[in-house]
């Protein structure tokens, strides 16, 4: 009976881990006093229903983390590309991953989380936006970028390919998926209701 391996301990689900469950209240009573306890889109007051929720969306690979929450309404969470003309989804899929593979993640991110919080500007223009996303894209990726000597943990191959315009197409059109359509930023009065045809 002794040569009998023992099996693996079951993974605690998350709802049942203290920790986490501390943790989530902790994280969400942060972001909340940070905001006012108002929703980031509709301005709406109500502490019970709102949640953090990612800036960057995580099919966009966007983390769990402080830098990356804001307190969204139910309604607000679930219709939130709808409401601001944005894309849930991105593209060039393999061309982002292999740019998130590398020691650039975080500042590509961050751009990423520069696109998506247009959504609140009150006096948002659209080609300024994307110029703006532009210049920051040129100088991280692209033949256009600044040069600095290449870090050990990036392979020649990964630091060559960082240079084409494949990278700077990848990281600089997925940013745009997430800026707002014309006349869809800044915040709302209220949370749109779907009328009965389906129109907000």
């Amino acid at each position: 009976m002794s040569n009998i391996p023992s099996l693996p301990q079951p993974r605690t689900p998350w709802w049942r881990d203290r920790g986490f469950r501390a943790f989530m209240r902790e994280t969400r009573h942060e972001i909340l006093a940070q905001w006012g306890y108002d929703c980031a889109f509709c301005a709406r007051f109500n502490v019970r229903r709102l949640q953090p929720r990612r800036i960057v969306p995580k099919s966009y690979f966007g983390p769990y983390q402080l830098w990356n929450l804001w307190p969204l309404c139910p309604r607000c969470s679930r219709r939130r590309h709808e409401m601001k003309g944005t894309s849930p989804q991105p593209e060039r899929l393999e061309d982002i991953k292999r740019v998130l593979s590398t020691p650039l993640r975080l500042d590509v991110l961050k751009i990423f989380k520069t696109a998506a919080e247009y959504a609140l500007e009150d006096e948002y223009d659209s080609r300024d936006a994307s110029k703006a996303i532009a210049g920051r894209v040129s100088c991280l990726v692209g033949f256009m970028r600044e040069d600095p000597p290449r870090s050990e943990d990036i392979t020649p191959d990964s630091w060559a390919w960082l240079g084409s315009s494949a990278a700077w197409d990848a990281v600089f059109q997925n940013a745009c998926r997430l800026l707002p359509a014309e006349g869809q930023a800044a915040g709302w009065t209220r949370c749109p209701r779907r009328t009965k045809d389906g129109a907000a």
